[in-house]
């Protein structure tokens, strides 16, 4: 049984409708070909941010690499003489 107005199903219908449409159309407003390559709006969006990104990567890259020279650095020049080093453990006779 079923209390659903007609005015309601109809409402449903028109909205499924509306979904099937927008997902056909969004399927094909993509910036990817069919071989996933970018496609000529891709490159032309994403030619002003290319450079930045490539400096702000590098700036990165120089900043992460710099701290872990200086760690290796630092823990290298240490001898660790102010750990004590536990003897050998007796053998059972």
């Amino acid at each position: 049984m079923s209390y659903v107005s007609s005015a309601m199903q109809s409402h449903v219908l028109t909205d499924s409708a509306t979904d099937t449409r927008a997902l056909k159309s969004r399927s094909h407003s993509t910036y990817y070909d069919r071989r996933l390559r970018q496609g000529p709006a891709l490159v032309r969006a994403r030619r002003p941010y290319l450079f930045k990104n490539a400096v702000t990567g590098l700036g990165l890259f120089a900043l992460v690499g710099g701290v872990y020279w200086y760690t290796l650095n630092a823990v290298g020049q240490d001898d660790f003489e102010d750990v004590k080093v536990p003897d050998a453990p007796r053998q059972a006779k």
